[in-house]
C-alpha cells in the first residue's frame, strides 16, 4: 500500500512535540503546586496571627469591661448625690438628724447670710 513514510515521520515529530508539551505542562504544574502549597501555608500562617490578635483583643475587651464593672458597680448610682470632696458628703444635712439636735446644739442660733449661689456669703457680718 498506502503507507508513507513521509506521513509517518511527520506524525511521529507531532507526537514528540505534543510529548515535550505535555511533559512542560507537567513541570509548570508542579511547579504552580509547590507555590500553591507555599502560598496556602503563608496565608494559612497569617490567618493563625489574626486569631491570635484577635483573642488578645477579645482578652482585652473582657478584662476592661470586668475592670469597667467593678468601677461601676462602685460608682454611686445615678439618683445618689456624689460625694463632695474632703468627706464633707452630707454635712449640710446634719441639721435634719435628730440625734444631733438631742445632743444639745442649736442649729436655729447660726445665721448664715447666703449669696445667690447657695454658698455662705463670708464676707457679710451676719450679726
Amino acid at each position: 500500500g498506502n503507507f508513507s513514510q513521509t506521513e509517518f515521520d511527520k506524525l511521529e515529530k507531532k507526537k514528540q512535540q505534543l510529548r515535550e508539551q505535555c511533559r512542560q505542562g507537567r513541570k509548570m504544574m508542579a511547579v504552580f503546586a509547590r507555590q500553591l502549597l507555599h502560598q496556602e501555608q503563608k496565608v494559612s500562617n497569617l490567618e493563625k496571627r489574626l486569631e491570635n490578635i484577635s483573642r488578645r483583643q477579645g482578652l482585652m475587651l473582657d478584662r476592661e469591661a470586668r475592670a469597667l464593672g467593678e468601677l461601676e458597680a462602685n460608682a454611686p448610682l445615678p439618683d445618689e448625690p456624689e460625694q463632695q470632696v474632703m468627706g464633707f458628703e452630707d454635712n449640710f444635712f446634719l441639721a435634719d438628724d435628730p440625734n444631733l439636735l438631742q445632743d444639745g446644739f442649736d442649729f436655729s442660733a447660726v445665721d448664715f447670710v447666703f449669696d445667690n449661689t447657695g454658698e455662705p456669703d463670708l464676707s457679710k457680718d451676719s450679726t
